[in-house]
């Protein structure tokens, strides 16, 4: 249990350490042979964020959904992606509306929207309606639903690579 910990504050602080990790980037990059990515409407909100899947370089353990920090790039994140990679999991990424490659203002990025206990109907109407999708957990299932669809064609390629 406290190896799990070690690792989630590993990768959250590695983020923070150097200013350089901190400034989002607009710039889009090209990903290694293993990685896929592209710009997916996020319809919700009316913005293209980035996506990219890390295909496994041997046979399939499992998915890991990776959120980076705040004011960050998954460009800064591609080493951990390799060493899943090479352990046997798919990773599904994405930058968060305004970083990275994504479009939109970070500023509306959010980790959860906090209502208080006595919202009225119109604030769960718009909550509803427009606010919850600025918050991570939801555009996290956003891309696993995304990944759901994707997922026989991102098998194929993972398969024809390794046997290649």
């Amino acid at each position: 249990m406290y190896k799990i910990y070690f690792i989630f504050l590993f990768v959250f602080l590695s983020a923070c350490i150097h200013p350089s990790m901190r400034q989002p980037s607009s710039e889009i990059i090209v990903l290694p042979i293993t990685e896929l990515n592209e710009m997916v409407p996020y319809r919700q909100l009316g913005v293209r964020l980035r996506a990219g899947y890390s295909l496994e370089t041997s046979e399939l353990k499992g998915c890991v959904l990776y959120l980076q920090g705040l004011a960050d790039s998954i460009r800064s994140h591609k080493c951990y992606f390799s060493c899943l990679n090479e352990a046997g999991y798919r990773v599904i990424f994405f930058d968060y509306m305004g970083q990275g490659g994504s479009e939109g203002s970070m500023n509306n990025t959010r980790v959860q929207v906090e209502l208080p206990p006595t919202a009225t109907k119109q604030m769960l109407q718009k909550y509803e309606r427009q606010e919850k999708h600025y918050e991570i957990p939801e555009q996290g299932d956003f891309f696993w639903a995304r990944y759901k669809q994707l997922r026989m064609t991102l098998a194929r390629i993972a398969l024809s690579r390794q046997s290649s």
